[in-house]
């Protein structure tokens, strides 16, 4: 069973792939004080994403939704205050099938921020498919953003690097 689960997986991830074409959106930074809504992304893994308390810290203005990816066979804790994605909320044809993250990248935020460190098709399928006006993320295979931070990969130095940046930068 494992194994047809693992090829069904495979073909879906592909078919997601060859589908992996952004969204029209609006894209627009004009400044880090006009930043008032944002999604972050991230994928469990033990314990609660470092970077979180960091963005609680960083952008404190900042309304912030949370979106995280599970795992096959995850066991963690689960909370309210975020949305989480299992494979089976993308269809094999790409429709979402998880209504609260289809609101979630239906809504135009301000600043989407993406934690994963590596390319995964399911997440990188749900990124392409956000209307957020400003995508960011750390550098890795196939990841496209509005702006990539290169030579980072914890999540905690990217954000701290990320305010940075986005209060030296006026406009785009």
């Amino acid at each position: 069973m494992k194994i047809i689960k693992s090829i069904f997986q495979r073909m879906k991830g592909d078919s997601l792939a060859r589908k992996m074409t952004e969204v029209r959106r609006e894209k627009e930074y004009s400044h880090m004080h006009t930043v008032k809504s944002g999604v972050v992304f991230w994928i469990a893994g033990v314990g609660e994403q470092p970077g979180l308390e960091t963005i609680r810290e960083k952008f404190p203005e900042v309304k912030m939704d949370k979106v995280c990816f599970l795992p096959a066979n995850y066991q963690g804790l689960q909370v309210d205050d975020v949305v989480y994605v299992k494979a089976e909320d993308v269809g094999f044809g790409g429709k979402i099938m998880n209504d609260k993250l289809f609101h979630v990248l239906e809504k135009p935020y301000d600043l989407l921020i993406d934690l994963t460190r590596e390319s995964n098709v399911l997440v990188d399928y749900v990124l392409k498919n956000s209307q957020a006006k400003c995508k960011v993320g750390m550098e890795k295979e196939g990841f496209e953003a509005d702006i990539v931070l290169k030579g980072i990969s914890d999540p905690v130095v990217f954000i701290g690097e990320l305010a940075k940046l986005l209060s030296d930068l006026k406009e785009y």
